[in-house]
């Protein structure tokens, strides 16, 4: 379908539709993790959850998730959940991945299509060289965005890409965007 002819929906009280037997049969709906903040992230649907998507999370490394939470959920015609912290354990430094378990099966009523686990997931949490999360691994500076080990051009052009948005990885000063001041600190280690 590439366009629907107005008022096609009036007046309906059920509709069902099932996308088997399809060219791509059965069709991806992708999940995955991304970063909020330096200590939260949210769960992901692009194309969003036809249903209620809960998502078994799962830590390893020196940390926890906020009162003790084991799922993260996107609410049914949304694209993405609440947000979940992240619980540091005190004095601690190594990576943090977060990851989704094993996905739900689909409700009777579902069919033609099947959820998959993004391929970018474990989400990492790291702590960088000035001690704040969302650095790079192994104590790289938190303006190394790719992780080879300098700041640079390349990691320039990640950061202006990122510039008047809101992820995290480039938010420096973690006011919630990423503007002047964090441009302003990316300068500063540029070089190193």
């Amino acid at each position: 379908m590439s366009s629907l002819p107005a008022g096609l929906f009036d007046n309906l009280i059920s509709l069902t539709i099932s996308l088997a037997d399809n060219l791509i049969d059965p069709v991806p709906v992708e999940v995955t993790l991304e970063m909020v903040t330096s200590d939260r992230f949210k769960a992901v649907a692009p194309t969003g959850a036809p249903f209620e998507f809960v998502l078994p999370v799962s830590v390893s490394g020196p940390g926890a998730f906020a009162g003790g939470a084991t799922t993260i959920t996107i609410p049914a015609g949304s694209r993405e959940s609440a947000p979940l912290a992240i619980i540091r354990t005190q004095g601690t430094t190594a990576g943090i991945n977060v990851d989704i378990g094993a996905l739900p099966g689909l409700p009777s009523t579902h069919e033609g299509y099947s959820l998959v686990k993004s391929g970018d997931l474990p989400l990492g949490f790291y702590l960088g060289a000035e001690g704040r999360p969302g650095g790079t691994p192994g104590g790289q500076a938190a303006t190394d965005f790719n992780g080879d080990g300098r700041t640079d051009f390349v990691d320039f052009f990640l950061f202006a890409d990122a510039y008047g948005g809101t992820d995290a990885r480039f938010d420096l000063d973690d006011n919630g965007t990423v503007d002047f001041a964090d441009f302003f600190k990316f300068v500063d280690a540029f070089g190193s």
